[in-house]
């Protein structure tokens, strides 16, 4: 898991595998169980506090997510760019 973790955060993954793979399947996923959540803790919990701060963590770590998904993917976009303008000669090779 560390190693799928640090491997979309470099952008070694292909763009389609970060984009559709990562950013819209897992991060869509992510949000819907976060709704659900939220509608299931309003639900059963009584404390006010221990519902805002149960809410408050899951949607901090939802944000780490979000942001860990697009910076992934933008180096794997940056990546891909930087590849394909090398085969065209349109950049010229380090």
């Amino acid at each position: 898991m560390k190693k799928f973790i640090l491997q979309h955060w470099r952008g070694e993954f292909s763009l389609p595998l970060a984009y559709w793979g990562i950013s819209v399947l897992f991060v869509g996923l992510i949000r819907i169980v976060s709704g659900v959540l939220t509608v299931e803790l309003e639900a059963a919990s009584t404390s006010l506090t221990s519902t805002a701060w149960l809410l408050f963590g899951f949607y901090a770590f939802t944000f780490v997510i979000i942001c860990w998904s697009l910076v992934g993917t933008w180096r794997s976009a940056t990546r891909y760019s930087l590849e394909k303008n090398q085969i065209f000669g349109l950049v010229s090779p380090n």
